[in-house]
């Protein structure tokens, strides 16, 4: 059976994950911890998640380092 269009579920899962993250990214936070907080997952589990999708914290565009 083909995948349905847009992907499969774990597809689907990763897109809706990486939006979720930049669309907070976007929102004003003073460190990684409080967009951890917001996000509800431990700040390992976020490094690692803006690490898989490519994303970074600092601003909107994802263009600056991490900051703790």
């Amino acid at each position: 059976m083909a995948p349905p269009p847009g992907g499969g579920l774990s597809d689907q899962v990763e897109s809706f994950e990486r939006a979720l993250i930049a669309a907070e990214l976007a929102r004003p936070h003073s460190s990684v911890r409080s967009l951890a907080e917001a996000l509800g997952v431990p700040r390992k589990t976020l490094h690692d998640k803006l690490r898989k999708h490519g994303l970074t914290f600092g601003d909107s565009s994802g263009a600056s380092d991490d900051n703790d």
